[in-house]
């Protein structure tokens, strides 16, 4: 959490303290959701065909378009960070639906985080910043979507266990962390006059 690090930097708090509180990974799990705006790096097409393929529907909390969505996409609606957890406690998975264009080559989206420490894998298009990532399987079409909401839909209690502690040894502290080191050998340069 950034607040923790730079108390004047605001930023939206995937990972926060909100999350204190284990889920019931035993629960039953009925869903998939999107957590985000319907911005230009959302593919509403393909969430509109992932609903059409998946029997439990998406959840979609955030921003939604005044056009319909579709048959079996859900708009919650904007949620309290707070509030975030307890929607994400019945999400079978995750979704990150983005296109495969130059912004979404360049995108890192954080939600994949909020998932993970609900216990919730990550299904997402193939972006470059989320290859190799432990729990995200990426799908190029919605039926590639369609068979990771069956692989989730069988996952066990330890397997989403582990989902949430890797969500939590690399939250934002840890890769602050890791970004002051790196460029701790490095001298700064100073441009134009005198520091």
């Amino acid at each position: 959490d950034w607040r923790e690090v730079r108390p004047d930097v605001t930023v939206v708090p995937h990972g926060a303290r909100e999350w204190a509180a284990e889920p019931d990974f035993g629960r039953e799990r009925r869903g998939l959701y999107y957590v985000g705006s319907m911005n230009r790096a959302l593919d509403l097409e393909l969430l509109r065909a992932i609903a059409a393929r998946c029997d439990a529907g998406v959840r979609v909390i955030g921003a939604v378009p005044a056009e319909p969505l579709g048959e079996g996409i859900h708009a919650v609606g904007w949620r309290a960070a707070g509030d975030i957890p307890a929607e994400l406690a019945d999400a079978v998975a995750g979704l990150v639906p983005y296109v495969g264009d130059d912004f979404g080559a360049g995108v890192y989206p954080t939600k994949v985080y909020d998932y993970l420490l609900a216990g919730a894998p990550v299904l997402s298009t193939p972006l470059p910043a989320l290859q190799g990532l432990p729990h995200v399987r990426t799908c190029a079409t919605a039926d590639g979507f369609a068979d990771g909401y069956r692989w989730a839909m069988g996952l066990d209690v330890a397997e989403r266990r582990a989902m949430r502690e890797y969500a939590l040894a690399n939250g934002w502290s840890q890769r602050f962390e890791t970004v002051r080191e790196l460029l701790a050998p490095v001298e700064p340069t100073v441009f134009g006059g005198d520091a």
